[in-house]
């Protein structure tokens, strides 16, 4: 019950707040000596953005959030199984032709994030056909395991596109991956420059990637102050690491197991407890 009232939520939210998000995020998943995940969330400046833990049973799981009104609109999660997914937007695209059972997008994210591989996402889909908020939102996600699996998932016009990573690392913007199969990369819309930013950095450092190759992956693609989150994930250690607003000299800290969230770099020595209300960008500015 608690997991379907979740994705309920989810989904009235993303029905109000669709109109204020643009089109920049950045999110990869990278398998080298060890695994990293990341995601640049790219915001309007006046969305609120929260950090909040939301835990059911043994299962502790992350939600990055921003505030549209009275709902927050989740974006990118992380659960304590080692399983990460983010929603980005891609250009206005519908299906056609639909005959099966069907799935929105953000149902499928949001029940991504009670498992823990691959195979178990791709069960949840099954045969159902995933859709978009028609006229509203339009998206796909990035999602991915601790066992080096990776995958961008997508609603196509004739059927669902799920495309595995190649060479243990996996990228993700705003622009359809199902186009690379008709289409020069230039000749794409949304986000063609930081994907092939991204792809270089990892690409360069794949053998020896570290968390401060992860940091220049989210500082290269960054759009600035409307970059109003920078989010690194460490599965070995599930822990979770934040810069806020293109400011990468301070950095905070996520103990996924623990429920803390603590000064990493460039603050006062600090830590609190973060629960499913969460802590927001605002109240973290404030720490010294």
């Amino acid at each position: 019950m608690m997991k379907k009232t979740l994705v309920t939520a989810l989904t009235i939210g993303l029905l109000l707040g669709v109109a204020s998000i643009g089109l920049a995020c950045t999110g990869f998943a990278v398998y080298g000596d060890q695994a990293y995940y990341g995601m640049n969330t790219d915001l309007s400046l006046h969305h609120e953005v929260r950090f909040s833990i939301q835990s059911y049973g043994d299962q502790n799981l992350f939600l990055g959030s921003f505030r549209h009104g009275h709902q927050w609109i989740n974006m990118v999660g992380y659960n304590n199984r080692g399983l990460f997914a983010t929603l980005q937007m891609v250009p206005e695209r519908f299906p056609e032709n639909v005959s099966t059972p069907t799935m929105i997008i953000p149902e499928l994210k949001a029940r991504a994030l009670h498992v823990e591989t691959i195979q178990e996402v791709k069960e949840i889909i099954g045969d159902q056909r995933l859709l978009p908020i028609r006229g509203q939102f339009y998206l796909h996600s990035l999602i991915a395991d601790r066992f080096g699996n990776a995958i961008v998932v997508e609603p196509g016009v004739e059927k669902n596109h799920i495309f595995p990573m190649e060479d243990n690392y996996q990228v993700m913007t705003n622009f359809y991956h199902q186009d690379l199969l008709t289409m020069d990369l230039e000749d794409l819309e949304g986000g063609v420059d930081r994907y092939l930013t991204a792809n270089n950095i990892i690409r360069d450092h794949l053998e020896g990637f570290a968390l401060e190759h992860a940091w220049k992956v989210l500082q290269e693609t960054s759009q600035g102050l409307y970059t109003r989150s920078s989010l690194i994930f460490q599965p070995q250690t599930n822990q979770i690491f934040i810069a806020l607003s293109d400011d990468f000299s301070r950095i905070w800290k996520i103990d996924l197991e623990q429920k803390e969230i603590s000064a990493f770099k460039g603050l006062e020595a600090r830590t609190e407890t973060l629960d499913q209300q969460g802590i927001t960008a605002s109240e973290m500015m404030t720490w010294e």
